[in-house]
């Protein structure tokens, strides 16, 4: 053994060990600091990671095989029996170093390994998430609207802008669990005595407040009460004059406050949070960003150009205003996802925001909804989000876009578990049960799925999502749509109103009458929108073919003019054309196209668009009796989440019939129904968890 060591001291394989381990764990540290800043793929350090594991041992092999000279590399000689009684004879301290030096870069490669896989795979989507043995750790907070007491504008939005800011920080703090902004919001007047409103929100704690400002000065009272024994714990009151650093140092102070007097803890990584947040430097700056949030935050999406214009006025008058720019940056790519913004306005604010604070939250968030929604690079925004649930625990908008991207991915239990944290965060807010809602009906846990629509209903009665996704979650637990029609009419459903409009048309299929389909896609007004126009074109189409009737030729002439015009995923697919050319008989057009629909559905990149080309792709290998690729790309849908594929749906839609008569058929509708019966267990067992 000592011959052996002292042969690979001789061949410079300590050395070569020991600067490769040192150079990987170097090149690995520093391309951690940039992956996130520079929006590189989730998979950029992994991969780098498998380089150098892989050329570790390579490297060895090299090194014992070769050696330089001045001659350039040969093949290194061997040694003289001499040479090596010389090294093994020398003293330890001779000896030793080498070895050591080698050991040490072998435990910087593999320590690096472990904490690029096992450690820092407990801060992925599910390790961000609080572990059950300190849930009971954690103090639960609702910090409802201050109050207005001066009765003005102004002074309503400085008292929103200090809640929204405080809340900001409350949010980073790992000890506590913070109620969303929205879900307060409705007790900013309200009768309902303190412990009423904790058990709805299901907080243990309160804490309420009051903004008086006269001139340049400003009063802020709060108290923090103890919501289950009602008692008050601690009370303060701020006289400041209104800058943006004395409303800072108020909000930072109560922030420190809450957390003594709950007792939890302020962690390293909480400091450095709380220490990447900064005021305006400027008054004006701060208040057309309240105005902005404000907006944004209680708009609806014909309101979100406002939102933009006062963010925009914001850093206009402060460059440097971190937080406003990564707000400006969400509005802008909210804008391009709905198809009314500019994909450079929405890159630049994002690319702003990254430079003020490259690892700070608003960089994160900013860059995570410029890449969803603004370039649809589901990695990368991925990675964002991820950074952005675990620097800010009760942010729920960060733990909902995750849960967003999470299933365009196919992680649907990965998805369902942050939209359920989502909800806890804000269990308040209409929009997060509904979508909440959407994951588990998909999954086949009806049951779950309705009760969070009706509480969804309960808070947003006009919420047009709810109210077609309960009618359909009916007609799916019913096997049958009587039962869904009476409740449609009970809610009055808008024809007129696309998202319910869905529903209706869905009732008509399943009841086979494309008479009334036809009506109910007349009564829709797409207004431009590519989308809308091309969804009601299909509808049309199925429609028509099943009257039989001539003018299918021009709907799908239309829908490819749509098409051509619109380059979005949404819109522009081979699986909706194909299946529109199978249906107006054009069956030579419709192979083509399907094979080519089905080539893009089987990569599986977004995992809720595709269920929706699957269905249109089977639909038209139906249509055009190619009923074995049918079943193939069916075999593979089926065990999948969707209301497409539901046992309900492969049980009455007409656009199934071809398969009917083979008895592969049966089989997959029994697949399904396991499927769903799966996911209504794995629903009934994870009961209750909401407040």
């Amino acid at each position: 053994m000592q011959r052996f060591f002292a042969e690979m001291k001789r061949r410079r394989v300590f050395k070569v060990m020991a600067v490769y381990g040192a150079v990987a764990f170097g090149v690995l540290q520093l391309a951690d600091l940039f992956v996130e800043p520079l929006g590189l793929p989730a998979w950029t350090m992994p991969f780098l990671l498998l380089v150098a594991m892989v050329g570790f041992p390579i490297a060895v092999v090299l090194a014992w095989a070769f050696e330089t000279t001045p001659q350039g590399v040969r093949r290194t000689e061997v040694a003289a029996p001499e040479e090596i009684r010389a090294l093994v004879a020398a003293p330890r301290r001779h000896r030793w170093p080498a070895g050591l030096l080698a050991l040490a870069g072998m435990s910087l490669l593999f320590a690096t390994g472990w904490w690029m896989g096992a450690g820092r795979d407990a801060g992925g989507p599910v390790g961000a998430l609080i572990p059950e043995a300190r849930a009971s750790d954690l103090r639960t907070l609702a910090a409802l609207p201050f109050e207005n007491v001066n009765g003005d504008e102004e002074n309503r939005i400085m008292a929103i802008g200090l809640l929204d800011d405080l809340l900001a920080q409350l949010s980073r703090i790992e000890a506590l669990r913070v109620t969303s902004r929205t879900s307060v919001n409705e007790y900013a007047s309200t009768d309902k005595t303190l412990d009423q409103i904790a058990e709805e929100l299901g907080v243990d704690y309160v804490l309420e407040g009051s903004v008086r400002r006269s001139g340049n000065r400003v009063r802020v009272s709060v108290t923090l009460v103890d919501a289950q024994r009602d008692e008050q714990m601690w009370t303060q009151q701020y006289d400041n004059d209104v800058t943006p650093d004395n409303l800072f140092d108020i909000q930072s102070d109560i922030a420190r406050q809450v957390v003594s007097e709950l007792q939890a803890q302020l962690t390293p990584e909480d400091e450095d949070r709380l220490e990447t947040l900064s005021p305006a430097s400027d008054l004006a700056a701060q208040s057309w960003y309240y105005r902005g949030i404000d907006v944004y935050k209680n708009s609806s999406l014909d309101e979100i150009q406002a939102a933009r214009d006062y963010l925009a006025r914001a850093v206009a008058i402060d460059s440097t205003y971190t937080v406003a720019w990564s707000w400006l940056a969400q509005v802008e790519s909210r804008l391009v996802f709905i198809g009314d913004g500019e994909v450079d306005r929405a890159r630049a604010a994002m690319e702003r925001t990254v430079a003020l604070a490259p690892r700070g939250l608003e960089a994160h968030l900013a860059r995570g909804f410029f890449e969803y929604y603004g370039r649809a690079d589901y990695d990368a925004a991925r990675s964002a989000f991820e950074a952005a649930v675990r620097l800010a625990p009760s942010d729920a908008d960060a733990a909902w876009a995750l849960g967003l991207i999470l299933r365009r991915q196919g992680d649907w239990e990965g998805s369902t578990t942050m939209m359920k944290r989502a909800a806890e965060l804000d269990p308040r807010n209409s929009l997060r049960l509904e979508t909440l809602a959407e994951n588990l009906m998909w999954a086949g846990a009806f049951e779950d799925a309705a009760d969070l629509v009706d509480r969804s209903l309960s808070l947003d009665p006009a919420n047009a999502r709810a109210r077609s996704r309960k009618v359909g979650i009916i007609a799916q637990q019913d096997g049958a749509t009587e039962r869904a029609h009476r409740l449609a009419a009970e809610l009055g459903l808008d024809p007129s109103s696309f998202e319910e409009q869905t529903a209706l048309v869905r009732l008509a299929q399943f009841d086979r009458d494309p008479q009334r389909v036809l009506e109910l896609v007349a009564a829709v007004d797409p207004a431009g929108s590519p989308f809308l126009t091309a969804e009601l074109l299909i509808s049309k189409a199925e429609a028509l073919a099943q009257l039989g009737a001539p003018a299918i030729g021009t709907v799908v002439d239309s829908l490819r003019d749509i098409q051509s015009l619109s380059p979005a995923a949404e819109v522009d697919h081979p699986a909706r054309i194909g299946y529109a050319e199978a249906l107006a008989g054009r069956r030579s057009d419709a192979v083509r196209d399907l094979r080519a629909a089905e080539m893009m559905v089987r990569e599986w990149r977004d995992h809720v668009l595709n269920t929706r080309w699957a269905y249109m792709t089977v639909a038209g290998y139906g249509a055009t009796g190619e009923l074995d690729a049918g079943f193939g790309l069916l075999d593979d849908a089926v065990e999948r989440p969707s209301m497409d594929f539901s046992a309900t749906s492969l049980s009455l839609d007409p656009a199934f019939d071809p398969y009917r008569d083979d008895p592969r058929f049966d089989a997959l509708i029994e697949r399904r129904e396991q499927f769903e019966a799966e996911g209504a267990r794995v629903g009934e067992a994870e009961r209750p968890w909401l407040p």
